[in-house]
């Protein structure tokens, strides 16, 4: 997986958090960001490997975001990788 793709995938992360209040909310939680400050983050390296590491600590969340937007969880795990040479397998 190229990083463009990698970053795209987390992107789609993200775009799946910020559809459903409460899911944002527990991230945001945990993230420790404020409404804000998540524009700016986007555009951070860092801020698109915590989303994917934000999915692959939570299974259940990750199997929600692979059925709604028909990603493979593998493909989150490849992502991370690819983003951080981190690989936390599904």
């Amino acid at each position: 997986m190229t990083r463009e793709i990698a970053e795209q995938l987390a992107l789609r992360a993200l775009q799946f958090l910020t559809s459903d209040g409460e899911r944002l909310g527990q991230f945001m939680a945990q993230s420790g960001l404020e409404p804000d400050s998540m524009r700016t983050a986007a555009s951070d390296e860092s801020f698109l490997t915590a989303i994917l590491e934000y999915l692959m600590g939570n299974e259940s969340l990750l199997l929600v975001f692979a059925t709604d937007t028909a990603t493979p969880p593998e493909d989150v795990a490849t992502a991370l990788h690819t983003l951080t040479g981190y690989s936390n397998a599904v």
